[in-house]
């Protein structure tokens, strides 16, 4: 007659069982991980400390890069500020050099006044010419008279001004005092150096000035009368 042997059952013996042969396995293959990386010579201080070393630089390579940008930063700053000194000189320079020229045709007016080139004395039409003014078919004109004399002697005496041309196809003088744009023009002068006179007028539609006749007539028979005849300026295009 065969025997029954009962046991009790006891199922966290083949957990444990179970558990211990998966770590023993897993302890197993890290031990042979790490003997093969060493055995290739593979260091994990010497990896660690490189790894250390390695993010010590590149903190300091982000530093030296944030350091390069604000110098570049202040160096275009500083180039900004040299080019803008720069400009103003050269536009200092610029103002000095106009200025320069201006006192230079000043001061050949003034020389010519006490000492003329031709060694005249007396009264001179120094200076005339006329240009476009605002306003259509508006100008302006500009004349100095001078006089060089030994003594304190006054000129007195007036301009007349005629502009010679073509209206309607024929030939036309016409007298600038009737053409003033605003009130009368100066045509009197008196003077003891030099005189300035100037004013505007407005040529009539339909005439084509060619040229311009000045007479100085002077009071008096210690100056003579003078009379010039200037083309007419071409307009600008």
């Amino acid at each position: 007659m065969t025997r029954l042997i009962v046991r009790a059952h006891q199922p966290w013996r083949v957990r444990l069982f179970a558990v211990l042969s998966l770590v023993a396995v897993v302890g197993s293959g890290w031990g042979l991980f790490e003997y093969g990386r060493i055995r290739g010579g593979y260091d994990r201080v010497a990896t660690a400390s490189e790894k250390a070393a390695l993010l010590a630089a590149s903190a300091e390579d982000r530093k030296l890069a944030e350091r390069s940008r604000e110098q570049l930063v202040i160096l275009e700053r500083t180039r900004e500020v040299e080019r803008k000194a720069y400009d103003d000189l050269e536009q200092a320079v610029a103002t000095l050099q106009d200025e320069i020229q201006e006192l230079k045709g000043e001061l050949a007016f003034y020389r010519g006044i006490v000492s003329p080139s031709d060694g005249r004395e007396g009264l001179t039409l120094q200076e005339f010419g006329v240009t476009p003014a605002l306003g259509d078919r508006a100008w302006r004109y500009k004349l100095v008279l001078t006089q060089v004399r030994k003594n304190d002697t006054v000129a007195i005496g007036s301009v007349d001004m005629t502009i010679e041309g073509i209206q309607a196809g024929e030939p036309a003088r016409l007298p600038i005092k009737t053409l003033a744009k605003a009130g009368k023009l100066q045509t009197a002068f008196r003077f003891k150096y030099f005189q300035d006179m100037q004013g505007e007028f407005v040529l009539p539609e339909g005439f084509q000035p060619a040229k311009i006749l000045v007479v100085v007539d002077p009071r008096g028979s210690k100056h003579q009368r003078l009379e010039e005849s200037y083309d007419w300026p071409a307009e600008e295009s």
